[in-house]
């Protein structure tokens, strides 16, 4: 089957399988490049899901669903083809790794989530690889002491949290007024 904008562009060619369950989609956005590609099964997304960007027609997203629901990973891309960022899907929850890259694809951010909140380690690092931020959440909350470097690697302060809430205030006082 295939489905046209008003302006008589292709909007979609949809092939169904014999009995009808199952079809493989491609969508177009109204300049005619490609926008999305999947599979559905009983009208629900299933499988990967190829997203492509309007301006620059590469590859943006890419999204693994089962029966409609997102599961697995979800792939964010740079224009340049590397991956920006990965999130891990467990029944339309995010559930388990949260990774982010930069452009030359050297890590960013490195954390888990548990249950749709950040839970564990969270650390974020500079364009050279080395760690800026390191820290804990507990149930998306910050908790114990939170690093903070400078861009040589250099401790440059420390924030202490209880349950979410800053226990040094005056640290981050002080870091405002010396900004």
């Amino acid at each position: 089957m295939t489905r046209y904008y008003d302006s008589g562009k292709k909007m979609a060619d949809i092939n169904f399988s014999e009995d009808g369950s199952a079809a493989y989609a491609i969508l177009y956005y109204q300049n005619g490049a490609l926008a999305a590609e999947g599979k559905y099964i009983s009208q629900a997304k299933d499988s990967v899901w190829r997203y492509y960007s309007y301006y620059s027609k590469t590859l943006s997203l890419e999204e693994s669903f089962s029966q409609g629901i997102k599961h697995g990973e979800s792939r964010v891309f740079y224009d340049n083809g590397e991956v920006a960022q990965i999130i891990t899907w467990e029944n339309d929850i995010k559930h388990g790794p949260w990774k982010q890259y930069y452009e030359d694809s050297s890590v960013r951010l490195v954390t888990l989530y548990n249950n749709g909140q950040l839970d564990g380690r969270y650390q974020i690092y500079n364009k050279d690889g080395i760690l800026i931020i390191d820290g804990i959440y507990d149930s998306d909350l910050k908790t114990g002491t939170w690093i903070y470097y400078l861009d040589d690697g250099t401790v440059d302060f420390e924030l202490v949290y209880i349950d979410g809430v800053l226990q040094n205030e005056e640290v981050m006082e002080e870091k405002r007024a010396s900004s």
